[in-house]
């Protein structure tokens, strides 16, 4: 025994020959490193494999993920009807015509004043950055002015061009109209289904499963459903609190252009770290066409003010850990979407990462409870129990 001993921490075999623990001659650590490195890579070519496809259906999938964004809103309602005694069919064609009726009315106030003041918006903007570009050649800069009208066309092209790129990702041509159409009629469908039937289609895509595992994926489907309801129920309860208060604060300081900019404010709200940026800098360029710098300024500092309390107080209440992501995970998966996507890619990529790190948690978690439940069986089985 001693000997054996000896000779494992030399690393001899008992006959005194050398133990090959390494016949590739190559490091533990190196070893390891290139293991983990192709399959990093292998992970990483199908998920850019997942999200070209994904972006050549876009055409379809944007309906369905809409659809499934207004399911999540109107499906407590319809839970409600039903326990008032309305039948499904019933009480699915009361929502559907009731969101009609509200989607119309806000149609028909908030639309022709919005398309009114847009010329105005436009002005003040243009107006700002004239100023913006008057001070930087006037001012301490003293920046040249071939060197500004440079620096102007440089991003003139370049949000040209990157126009040009999304819009020729999402519809091409003369059928922009065709598949406009063709996305709202689709997305209205596949709503007006999935609050229908949409107990028989879980059943019948859970029944594709093996039925071992189908108990364990119906608890991973609804897991991952009720993540993304409560972040889609967050982002619009987030954007309608936006829109609110700072259309207060709009109308409050007189900011010209308020209802073009509240929609701006409750579009933006639902991308991620990026919107209250965008939303922002807009107020404050309009601000100050419009009021000066001194307002302009107290403007955008009582509107950083609100953000930072909606950041750090507002929103983990009402949309909660489950569904939140980590301000560098949600700027990095808002710049792969965007990048893959473009603006709907950026606008679906941050639900659909809160999904999956709600899975991966519930699968977890699930896996701790029935590793500690089988070593609970382990410890009172017949065989450590004395006879």
């Amino acid at each position: 025994m001693a000997q054996d001993r000896k000779s494992e921490i030399s690393g001899n075999n008992p006959d005194g020959s050398m133990h090959d623990r390494n016949p590739t001659g190559v490091p533990p650590l190196l070893d390891r490193l290139a293991a983990l490195s192709w399959r990093v890579l292998l992970v990483g070519a199908v998920a850019a494999a997942a999200g070209i496809v994904l972006v050549k259906l876009t055409v379809i999938l944007v309906p369905v993920f809409v659809a499934l964004m207004l399911v999540t809103l109107l499906m407590p309602l319809l839970h409600w009807l039903r326990r008032r005694g309305l039948s499904r069919s019933i009480a699915t064609v009361s929502i559907v015509l009731a969101a009609l009726l509200i989607a119309a009315g806000l149609s028909a106030v908030v639309v022709p004043t919005a398309i009114t003041q847009a010329p105005r918006l436009e002005s003040y903007l243009s107006d700002a950055v004239t100023s913006i570009q008057t001070w930087m050649t006037d001012g301490p800069l003293g920046i040249s002015a071939e060197k500004m009208e440079e620096y102007t066309a440089r991003v003139t092209s370049l949000i040209r061009d990157n126009s040009s790129a999304i819009s020729s990702r999402v519809v091409g041509g003369a059928l922009a109209g065709i598949y406009i159409f063709v996305g709202i009629a689709l997305t209205a469908m596949l709503t007006v289904y999935f609050l229908l039937d949409g107990d028989r289609i879980n059943a019948g895509l859970l029944g594709l499963v093996d039925a071992q595992r189908r108990g364990a994926v119906r608890a991973l489907a609804e897991h991952a459903w009720r993540a993304y309801s409560k972040y889609i129920r967050g982002m619009v309860t987030m954007s309608t609190i936006d829109t609110a208060v700072i259309g207060v604060v709009l109308f409050v300081a007189r900011v010209p252009s308020a209802i073009p900019l509240m929609l701006l404010v409750f579009v933006v709200g639902f991308l991620p770290v990026l919107g209250w940026v965008v939303a922002t800098v807009v107020i404050a360029l309009v601000t100050l066409a419009s009021g000066g710098l001194v307002k302009a300024g107290i403007v955008v500092l009582v509107i950083a003010l609100f953000y930072f309390i909606e950041g750090n107080v507002l929103t983990p209440k009402i949309i909660g850990k489950a569904a939140s992501l980590h301000p560098v995970v949600t700027l990095l998966v808002f710049t792969a979407g965007g990048t893959l996507g473009g603006i709907i890619g950026a606008f679906f990529a941050v639900p659909a990462a809160a999904v999956l790190v709600a899975v991966i948690k519930e699968t977890r978690s699930r896996q701790t409870a029935l590793a500690g439940a089988q070593s609970t069986h382990q410890d009172v089985s017949p065989s450590s129990t004395p006879g």
